[in-house]
């Protein structure tokens, strides 16, 4: 049986990527934290153990101290579990490590197996696991962030130098992953971010004029802050990310009024599913998500 983590940067890669499964298949793994398999019970309430969680579902760690494990997922009739943890920030990478160090700790710790006889055939068990960092391309594309990515987590995971965007670098032996690295940004560009793909996704769904009034609102209603909301190439990756964050929390309104983009984007009603895989990058990043899962 396999885990499969997901570490995602913050709340909409997490609420992006959760519609991306429930459209490809996936449905939510709905057993209290005591049922899931070795080690994984054990070491969900070890690392949270500050929380009651023996009798829980997940909502009582999504909103514990990132990184949090904001969803989990599996395929009908399937048992291999597909986890996906918030980081709340791409930097976070000291706590990004101790999640894994933790996690490899579980693995190979004889405290955290279950009690009692070995080979009792309800005893599921995790003996294989893979992970994947989906992070934003920003203003240094991919190689750079990936590079960032194997330099920043190099004393818990072994990162190829042949791994590329949307691709599976193999395992090394049988205790080790398979790492996954997904560049969030529009298809066809070497910089940007989840909202790029976002915006493209708007668009197709037919509220191109609704997200172009968004536009135009926060610039004539920002008094001071038309820099920031300017719109322009040269304002940069980070401000034009600003810039469409805004605008799409603005969209959300006319489908859930007062939901945070997040929730726009997890059940929106005013965005079409099949536009969501006819977006390049989306169809893309369902693809990764299932090919790793199949490893």
């Amino acid at each position: 049986m396999k885990a499969l983590f997901a570490l995602c940067e913050g709340s909409h890669e997490v609420a992006l990527l959760q519609r991306l499964l429930v459209i490809g298949g996936f449905g939510t793994y709905k057993r209290a934290i005591k049922d899931y398999p070795a080690p994984l019970a054990n070491f969900l309430k070890v690392r949270f153990g500050a929380r009651t969680v023996d009798e829980s579902g997940i909502r009582e760690l999504q909103i514990a101290e990132p990184p949090s494990l904001a969803y989990a997922a599996t395929k009908p009739n399937a048992e291999d579990l597909l986890l996906i943890f918030k980081l709340q920030g791409e930097n976070q990478y000291a706590k990004g490590k101790e999640l894994i160090a933790q996690w490899k700790n579980a693995m190979g710790a004889g405290r955290f197996l279950p009690s009692g006889p070995a080979n009792l055939p309800n005893v599921r068990t995790i003996d294989r696991w893979d992970i994947c960092f989906l992070i934003d391309a920003d203003d240094k594309g991919p190689e750079r962030k990936l590079q960032s990515i194997r330099d920043s987590y190099r004393d818990v995971l072994t990162v190829p130098d042949g791994l590329q965007h949307g691709g599976w670098a193999p395992r090394i032996n049988s205790g080790e992953p398979s790492i996954g690295f997904f560049s969030m940004r529009a298809e066809g560009q070497l910089m940007g971010t989840l909202e790029d793909m976002l915006v493209g996704w708007v668009e197709r769904s037919g509220h191109k004029a609704i997200l172009n009034a968004a536009y135009s609102f926060l610039q004539q209603n920002a008094p001071g802050s038309c820099k920031f909301y300017g719109g322009t190439a040269a304002a940069g990756v980070a401000s034009m990310a600003k810039r469409h964050k805004a605008a799409l929390t603005c969209v959300g309104q006319y489908d859930s009024p007062g939901a945070s983009l997040a929730v726009f984007l997890e059940q929106g009603g005013l965005l079409d599913d099949g536009q969501l895989l006819a977006e390049p990058a989306c169809n893309t990043l369902l693809a990764f998500m299932q090919k790793g899962m199949a490893l």
